[in-house]
This record gives C-alpha cells, sequence and structure tokens, in this order.
C-alpha cells in the first residue's frame, strides 16, 4: 500500500511511504524519486514511533508530518546507523524527550560535523 502526504511548501514533493507490514512503513528514494537518501524506517508501536536515518534537517517537518499522516504515536527514539547527515540531519530537531541511539563513534563523528 502507498501512501501520499501532502506537505508544505508546495514546491517539496509529497512524502509517500510504503507499507510492508501492519505498523511498519518504509519511506524511501526510489518511490519519493529523491536520489541519494537512505530508506528510512517507521516503525509504530503501542509506546510510539521509532524512526531510522531520518533525512537532511530540511526534511524534518515532512518527515514528521508523514509519519503522523499513519499515527497519532509520538516519536520516541530515533537510530542514526552513521553520521552523514542524509541519515542524521534531523537528529537536532527533536523534541528533547526524544531518544537517539546511535553507535558511539556516529556519536562522535556527528560532533566532529
Amino acid at each position: 500500500m502507498l501512501l501520499r502526504v501532502q506537505t508544505a511548501p508546495t514546491n517539496y514533493p509529497p512524502i509517500k511511504l510504503k507499507q510492508m507490514h501492519p505498523d511498519f512503513y518504509v519511506i524511501d528514494s526510489e518511490t519519493n524519486n529523491v536520489p541519494a537518501v537512505p530508506n528510512l524506517i517507521v516503525y509504530v508501536t503501542a509506546q510510539g514511533v521509532l524512526l531510522t536515518d531520518p533525512w537532511f534537517a530540511k526534511d524534518y517537518d515532512h518527515v514528521v508530518a508523514a509519519v503522523r499522516s499513519v499515527t497519532d504515536q509520538p516519536i520516541r527514539s530515533v537510530v542514526d546507523t552513521h553520521f552523514h547527515s542524509d541519515q542524521t540531519g534531523t537528529t537536532s530537531l527533536f523534541p528533547p524527550a526524544t531518544e537517539i541511539l546511535a553507535q558511539d563513534n556516529a556519536r562522535e563523528h556527528m560532533l566532529e560535523q
């Protein structure tokens, strides 16, 4: 199932989620015609949402809107698989209560950058 999310500004294309399993979605570059970005996993649980590699900082509002299109659960956890900005750009924009998970070296590289 493919879900479309209309986001602002209007020149930003809608982010599309691909449902892979109940409560498990992917936002991928192929579906969204955005080259060179990682797959973003959206896993909805009763305790909240877990995201992996939530793209660049400019994508934050659009990623959050896409998540809101499938659940009212808060984003509780973000997993950064490594330090590149296409995976970690939004990390600092999540509320302080959001748990950020990354390997120690990834954190060190992010702080260096």
